[in-house]
């Protein structure tokens, strides 16, 4: 079981190019067509994931590399270098200038803007292509906030978006957001017993939450990837489409109660220590693994 469980951890990932919807279907498809088999039958997990791939019309899977302005400015100039060597007169001629460095902005344009990378957007062009690195979202959201005995929860609603959770050094809740839509002044409500964050009305977001000991969080959305780093409160999330990773303290004592309807969650075992932090989890369509 645990060989299937990592096999189809390696096939998630390399269907993670696809739309969530896509994305399930193939998973659920490859999880009913190697439930039975031994581990030994079990062919490699790129070569038949993209078998599958190939069958739906999807294109085989390429790893991706992470975007790099200054590698990528490295091995261009050492491109350049040859074309000069080769016909530094005629590029003088029809391209001037041929180098320019804005370190201000973060751009680099060669060939008179033939080739133009910008730091800034993540934004490559090299003549009419134009490539981007990453999304980005460009709006602020950032709070500190004491919560007293009595505020015990902490409620974030939202319609997607990355979240990395962990625990609250400080003693306070903060966190740190990016946003693809200025938040309103009614984001955070507070009440006698709770606090609620709604980015429900702000498009993306991808967040940083620092969470106080023995508090609640709970995270309520619908598309999302979640990463919870060794928490020490107890945690509630509920989730249409997404995935869930934890990696829990080894010192620490949890009772989990995971559930993905259309997916798999992966190896967790509850202590039956009454001092336990609750872990209750969620999804519709995904996973929910342990790091």
């Amino acid at each position: 079981m645990h060989s299937h469980q990592e096999y189809l951890k390696k096939v998630e990932h390399y269907l993670s190019d696809l739309l969530v919807t896509e994305r399930l279907e193939l998973l659920n498809k490859i999880q009913a067509e190697i439930k039975e088999k031994p581990d030994q039958e079990l062919q490699d997990a790129l070569i038949f994931t993209n078998i599958k791939r190939g069958e739906m019309g999807f294109t085989p899977y390429k790893e991706k590399k992470e975007f790099s302005i200054f590698k990528l400015f490295l091995k261009l100039t050492a491109a350049m270098t040859i074309l000069f060597m080769l016909g530094l007169a005629v590029l003088i001629y029809n391209f001037t200038p041929l180098l320019k460095v804005d370190e201000e902005n973060n751009r680099v344009t060669i060939l008179g803007g033939f080739i133009d990378i910008d730091g800034k957007s993540g934004k490559f062009k090299f003549g009419d292509e134009v490539h981007f690195a990453a999304e980005s979202y460009s709006n602020d959201l950032q709070a500190n906030i004491n919560l007293d005995s009595d505020k015990d929860e902490i409620i974030v609603h939202f319609s997607s978006g990355t979240f990395e959770v962990q625990n609250s050094e400080e003693g306070s809740f903060k966190f740190d957001c990016k946003l693809e839509k200025p938040a309103t002044q009614d984001v955070i409500d507070q009440q006698v017993d709770f606090i609620k964050v709604n980015l429900a009305q702000v498009g993306g977001s991808n967040c940083k939450l620092y969470i106080p000991e023995d508090k609640k969080l709970s995270l309520e959305g619908e598309d999302s990837a979640i990463n919870v780093i060794s928490p020490e409160f107890n945690l509630y999330i509920d989730i249409t489409n997404g995935k869930v990773s934890i990696k829990p303290e080894e010192e620490i004592d949890y009772i989990y109660n995971l559930e993905v309807k259309n997916g798999y969650v992966g190896e967790f075992e509850s202590s039956e220590a009454e001092n336990a932090y609750e872990i209750n989890i969620r999804i519709k369509n995904g996973s929910i693994i342990r790091k």
